[in-house]
């Protein structure tokens, strides 16, 4: 949305200067939730490790796609290829979180007390 209006909008100094913290403030965002839930699952004795591995593999997937969806796009000229591996990408990812998750937490490996505090619904067993 933010890009959208940018594009749309007349390129003025106040523009830019709001482009710019709104950039700020929404690129990336996700970087400390996903900090903090490497912190929560493994705990923070090797977060610099751990999280250093998760963000290697996203840069390799976005390095990847460019790559594959441009490649793609050489050779049969559209990118109806690249958003139908995309969905499928997106649906595999999802049920891939939300098996690790369940594994996660009814195989007993999540601190069961602090993801409570932070709403966490935890089924018995």
């Amino acid at each position: 949305m933010v890009l959208a209006l940018f594009f749309v909008l007349p390129k003025t100094p106040i523009i830019i200067a709001l482009f710019s913290i709104f950039m700020g403030l929404l690129w990336l965002s996700t970087v400390p939730l996903t900090a903090g839930l490497v912190a929560t699952m493994f705990g923070t004795k090797h977060m610099g490790s751990l999280y250093g591995l998760v963000f290697l593999s996203h840069q390799i997937g976005a390095f990847s796609g460019a790559l594959l969806g441009g490649l793609i796009y050489a050779a049969y000229g559209n990118y109806d290829i690249v958003w139908l591996a995309t969905v499928v990408l997106a649906l595999l990812s999802a049920a891939l979180h939300m098996g690790t998750a369940c594994i996660f937490v009814l195989g007993g490996f999540a601190n069961k007390d602090r993801l409570k505090s932070y709403g966490f619904l935890i089924p018995s067993k």
